[in-house]
């Protein structure tokens, strides 16, 4: 019994508190972002000035990323190797999954989730990020520069 006094006592506490906040949801916000930045040391807020800026931003941001990832260090060759050989360790598990099927039978649930899951991941790996994304990353630029007369903040986002 007591602690159903302590729970509605905390209730009350909290409603009341609500009642007193007179922040807004962009205080919150703000706050939230604030506290982001002091956490992770990056900062949330917008900072481009056109859409041209951001696509520059993007692009920076993707070769930073992209020397980071491909290195050339052991992590990196052992990627590579791993993506350049998938089908023969597709091959090669679906081989171990028939002769261990019999011996364990879980083991067909598990080389048909290997065998999906390599199979998911062969077309991503041919081929670097830049090339999958640039024919959508040119339309959405052509689509945001059309659209961007007919939004309110078109005077934050133009092309320069």
């Amino acid at each position: 019994m007591a602690a159903d006094t302590g729970n509605k006592d905390e209730v009350g506490r909290l409603k009341e508190e609500l009642a007193n906040d007179t922040r807004d949801v962009s205080d919150i916000w703000n706050d939230a972002i604030k506290n982001y930045k002091g956490i992770v040391g990056l900062d949330l807020k917008p900072t481009f000035k056109s859409v041209d800026d951001m696509i520059s931003t993007g692009t920076a941001e993707m070769d930073s990323f992209h020397r980071f990832r491909h290195n050339k260090k052991k992590v990196d060759k052992l990627r590579s190797l791993f993506a350049q050989n998938l089908d023969y360790i597709q091959k090669g598990a679906e081989q171990l999954v028939s002769a261990a099927t019999h011996a364990f039978p879980p083991a067909a649930a598990i080389g048909t989730a290997l065998t999906l899951m390599l199979t998911v991941g062969t077309p991503y790996a041919s081929k670097p990020i830049p090339e999958k994304v640039a024919p959508f990353d040119r339309e959405y630029v052509d689509e945001t520069n059309a659209k961007s007369s007919r939004i309110p903040m078109a005077g934050v986002l133009t092309s320069s």
